[in-house]
């Protein structure tokens, strides 16, 4: 249970902004639902295997307490700095281009990656710092980015023990 509980807080409240949680289990799945107080981010995750400790509906508040009792020694995060907001998502001949800051700051593009499908073009922006705190947890999970010409982000992120959605809006420029 110990693991179930640090990984719903390393996936949650770790990020910074994602303080409330609220779990849903039966005898076939435990679900996990979040939404950043700003609504720049919305969270809806599920465990590999249900938790049978966990079943019901119920809220999980104070995060930050929780994290605090998990780190006891009896139990045994960086903050993201960007000086630009926001990035501009857009596909080119194929490849995700990532476009941070204009002509006037000391922005820049680069090719996130190639080889996609679909097309991007609607200029829709999206906050830096949430979602690179959510690309933090690639180091020991497996992370997939989603993006949707109608202005939705999705990251994916597969902890070992949980997948975890989380559902970011896009912001108009």
């Amino acid at each position: 249970m110990i693991d179930i509980l640090k990984d719903i807080v390393k996936h949650t409240h770790g990020l910074g902004f994602l303080d409330l949680v609220k779990i849903t289990g039966d005898s076939n799945e435990t679900a996990i639902d979040s939404m950043a107080e700003d609504r720049s981010v919305i969270l809806q995750g599920s465990f590999h295997k249900p938790q049978a400790e966990m079943s019901g509906t119920f809220g999980m508040p104070q995060m930050g307490k929780l994290d605090i009792h998990l780190k006891c020694p009896e139990y045994k995060d960086k903050a993201a700095n960007t000086e630009h907001n926001s990035f501009v998502v857009r596909t080119d001949n194929g490849n995700l281009i990532f476009t941070f800051g204009d002509q006037a700051s000391h922005g820049g593009e680069f090719t996130f990656a190639t080889d996609v499908k679909g097309t991007l073009n609607k200029g829709w922006s999206w906050p830096v710092g949430q979602v690179l705190q959510i690309l933090k947890l690639s180091d020991s999970a497996k992370v997939m980015l989603h993006f949707s010409n109608e202005g939705a982000m999705m990251v994916s992120v597969d902890s070992g023990l949980g997948k975890y959605q989380y559902i970011i809006p896009a912001q108009a420029q």
